[in-house]
């Protein structure tokens, strides 16, 4: 089965969250780029809008684990490393994992709302194409 999500619903979920504008583009079949932009304010200069992004790419699915690699420079690991530093003191902090290098693993199983999904069905693939998100996978013998 596959589960095809555009990226202008995820446009719309991200600005509705968070109130930032997030553009994705595909790069390849396994890898999206995501970008927004933030303000810094400067001394003397003001404030400054720049664009920040990193790529972000699908590598492998273990069972209930998606294995993801990112790259986006120097400043985005100083980035995530303090989003992982946030985490680690929220509910959240069992949902992903960061490991060597640029990796993170996200555990499906440790979102209530997918498992309910993912007893049923068996996540096979996580692919990027022509503005969408396509979701692999294979309903469960029960």
């Amino acid at each position: 089965m596959k589960i095809l999500i555009n990226f202008s619903e995820i446009h719309s979920l991200a600005m509705s969250k968070t109130g930032r504008e997030l553009v994705l583009s595909v790069m390849n079949e396994r890898t999206v780029k995501a970008e927004t932009k933030v303000s810094i304010k400067v001394p003397l200069l003001g404030e400054i809008e720049k664009t920040i992004g990193l790529n972000i790419s699908v590598e492998r699915i273990e069972g209930h684990d998606v294995y993801l690699k990112y790259d986006g420079g120097m400043g985005t690991d100083m980035i995530i490393g303090g989003l992982f530093t946030f985490l680690s003191s929220s509910s959240a902090r069992n949902m992903v994992e960061k490991t060597q290098g640029n990796g993170i693993v996200v555990h499906l199983n440790e979102i209530e709302e997918a498992c309910k999904i993912l007893d049923i069905v068996e996540l096979t693939d996580i692919l990027f194409q022509n503005e969408s998100v396509v979701v692999e996978g294979k309903l469960r013998n029960i």
